[in-house]
């Protein structure tokens, strides 16, 4: 009870609304042995009377009422405002909240009720580990703020914890994850309050040091043996979210969550506060900083077995040379478009093939006339002369047949061989043009 009463002491010169609430449970006296949870039905458990209050809507506060046996009684106050659309207040709504609760976890947080510890909040992680020139960090996802009231469960210990923000400490991992990226985080005073609670999928996500390390939102590739966390046209780097650094981010990737009392990560500094090994994400580590080529503590670490620069272009050395193995050879590159001129190219020998055919073309000159047409030849008669003359007229033209024949025959062979230069001509002179 005495550490009881010197925690409620502490609370009782702070402010905000984790301090309120914190206040309130003091008030409650001997609900520091027993954990509770809340919700305001018909919703689920949550680990806090504000957790639930949220419940009802945005804006909800909790507003104590008084205290039924062990438990703290609360009630959740949500402002109703006008529906013109002018967000005035007209008023109030009461809601009661239920309380039970937890004596599974009672014994475990009463133990840990009024310890101060460090906790480490995993703020996003970035595709660079630029902690200098930027004045912001671009972050692949939105921020895991802390939250504003202070109050929180530990996702470790599942006991509730009221954080102090003041002379928090922002780092910056130098080394990837294997997504390519770089965890940043926040050490902050947190102080546990004596109660149960069931953590939040957001604290879990910052303050597990097993939650999963978010997948790069593009391309995963490496550069000089580093991996890297590269923009597409699909997931470009202009969607990163730019978030303000609360102060100079400091070298180093603590484990998320409370600070070891020994052992890795258990003392100050970017070197004490990293562990010696990890995978860059929430469990803390590596110390070595690949990204600048020193580690937190100002040394260079030595390369993993295998991924020593090779030397190379020095006398005595092989030449030095880039190893292509697996790059493509661009022999096929081609095909696609060669087989489609080859198709095109057959298309149109095929037409120039039908034009130069004298299949079903009418090659003729036409029909001969009937008076060219050789055959038997017919005196012209030209009747009877009248008034009984009895003088019949004829034209024989029969005799000078002969004669005709080879004049006109003579003609025509004439006219088809300069018919046939002319075309030829006329067709030479268009096919220059």
């Amino acid at each position: 009870m005495g550490l009881l009463l010197r925690l409620c002491g502490l609370l009782r010169g702070r402010s905000g609304k984790a301090i309120a609430a914190a206040l309130t449970w003091c008030a409650a006296g001997s609900s520091a042995a027993a954990c509770f949870e809340y919700r305001l039905p018909p919703s689920s458990w949550r680990s806090t009377a504000q957790a639930a209050c949220n419940d009802a809507g945005g804006g909800a506060e909790v507003v104590a009422r008084n205290v039924l046996g062990n438990a703290p009684n609360f009630s959740c106050s949500v402002d109703v405002k006008r529906d013109d659309g002018a967000g005035v207040n007209v008023g109030h709504r009461v809601f009661a909240i239920e309380s039970r609760e937890v004596p599974e976890c009672a014994d475990q947080c009463k133990d840990l009720s009024g310890k101060e510890t460090t906790i480490n909040w995993t703020i996003g992680y970035t595709r660079t580990p630029n902690i200098s020139t930027d004045s912001d960090w671009k972050l692949i996802g939105p921020a895991n703020k802390v939250p504003s009231d202070g109050l929180m469960c530990d996702p470790t210990t599942k006991c509730t914890m009221a954080a102090t923000y003041a002379g928090a400490t922002p780092w910056q991992s130098l080394s990837p994850t294997a997504q390519g990226t770089y965890r940043l985080s926040l050490d902050f005073s947190a102080q546990h309050l004596g109660q149960s609670c069931t953590p939040s999928d957001k604290e879990t996500a910052a303050a597990s040091p097993k939650a999963p390390i978010p997948p790069c939102p593009g391309a995963v590739g490496e550069v000089n043996g580093v991996a890297g966390c590269y923009g597409t046209a699909t997931n470009p780097t202009a969607a990163d979210v730019p978030e303000p650094k609360p102060a100079p981010a400091q070298p180093g990737n603590p484990a998320a969550g409370e600070k070891p009392s020994t052992g890795p990560g258990s003392g100050t500094g970017g070197a004490g506060r990293t562990p010696t090994t990890g995978n860059g994400g929430p469990a803390g580590g590596p110390i070595g900083a690949a990204g600048t080529g020193k580690a937190p503590d100002g040394t260079t670490p030595k390369p993993e077995e295998g991924k020593e620069q090779a030397a190379c272009g020095a006398p005595g050395q092989a030449k030095c040379a880039i190893d292509e193995t697996g790059t493509p050879d661009g022999k096929a590159a081609f095909d696609k478009g060669n087989k489609a001129l080859d198709e095109v190219d057959a298309k149109r020998k095929e037409m120039l093939d039908g034009l130069k055919s004298t299949a079903d073309k009418d090659t003729s000159w036409g029909v001969v006339p009937s008076w060219m047409a050789h055959g038997g030849c017919t005196a012209w008669n030209l009747g009877t002369l009248p008034l009984g003359v009895g003088i019949t007229l004829e034209i024989d033209v029969c005799r000078v047949m002969p004669y005709v024949e080879a004049v006109m025959s003579f003609l025509w062979a004439a006219f088809t061989f300069f018919a046939t230069i002319a075309m030829v001509f006329r067709v030479t002179t268009a096919s220059k043009d």
